[in-house]
C-alpha cells in the first residue's frame, strides 16, 4: 500500500508537469514566458499637453538584449503609437486608458497592448516611466503580461531626443485551472486502474 501511495503521488506530480506541456505546446509554436524585449528610438515630450510623440523617422527598433527567437531580429523596425497623458502633478503624467496595438511589427504576429504608463520627471531633467501591458498573438489567445521601464537618454525636449525601453514577460496564473483539472483527471484514472488491478487479487484470495 505504501508503494502504491508513493506511486500515486508521483503519477499526480507527473501529470501536472505533463499537463503544463499539454496546455502550452499545442497552443503555440514558441515560448513567450519569461522573455525580454528591448527597443529604442527617438521621441519628444510636450509637458503642457502631456503628449509623447515617437518620431516618425525612427519610431522604434528592436535592440540588444531582446529574445530575438521570439520577437524578431535586432534592428527590426516597429510601429509604435504616440501617447496622450494626463498630468497628475508637477512631475508626473499618466495614461488615461489602454492603448491597443501600442507596439506591433514583431515576428510571430505579436502585438503589445499598453495598459498603464506613468511618466515621471527626474531631478536630472530626464524622464522615466513604468509601464505594463499584455503581449497578444494568435498563438497566445489569452495574452501574456509584460512589465517594463521607459527611460529618456536626455531630457525629452520639444526638439526630441532618444529613449530606450525594456519589457519583460511574466508568468500568468491563467494556466493553473487547466493544470489542476488535468491532475485531477490523472488521479481519478489512477484510482480506477488500481481498482481494476485489485479486483482479481480479491477474487483469488476468496478461492
Amino acid at each position: 500500500m505504501n508503494f502504491k501511495a508513493i506511486g500515486l503521488k508521483v503519477a499526480v506530480a507527473t501529470a501536472v508537469v505533463a499537463g503544463a506541456a499539454m496546455t502550452t505546446a499545442p497552443a503555440q509554436a514558441y515560448d513567450l514566458f519569461s522573455k525580454n524585449l528591448s527597443f529604442g528610438g527617438g521621441a519628444k515630450f510636450t509637458d503642457k499637453a502631456g503628449a509623447v510623440d515617437f518620431l516618425d523617422f525612427n519610431d522604434a527598433e528592436i535592440a540588444f538584449g531582446t529574445d530575438t527567437s521570439v520577437f524578431g531580429d535586432l534592428d527590426t523596425e516597429l510601429a509604435i503609437k504616440d501617447l496622450n497623458l494626463n498630468q497628475i502633478n508637477a512631475t508626473t503624467w499618466e495614461l488615461a486608458g489602454p492603448v491597443t496595438q501600442f507596439l506591433n511589427g514583431f515576428a510571430n504576429d505579436i502585438e503589445f497592448e499598453l495598459q498603464t504608463f506613468s511618466l515621471a520627471k527626474l531631478t536630472s531633467g530626464n524622464f522615466e516611466a513604468t509601464l505594463a501591458g499584455v503581449f497578444t498573438s494568435p498563438k497566445f489567445p489569452g495574452g501574456v503580461e509584460g512589465l517594463g521601464v521607459f527611460s529618456s537618454q536626455a531630457k525629452l525636449a520639444i526638439t526630441g531626443t532618444s529613449y530606450s525601453a525594456d519589457i519583460s514577460t511574466v508568468p500568468t496564473p491563467a494556466l493553473l485551472p487547466g493544470l489542476a483539472a488535468l491532475a485531477l483527471g490523472a488521479l481519478r484514472k489512477r484510482k480506477a486502474d488500481e481498482g481494476a488491478e485489485q479486483a482479481p487479487e480479491e477474487v483469488e484470495a476468496n478461492v
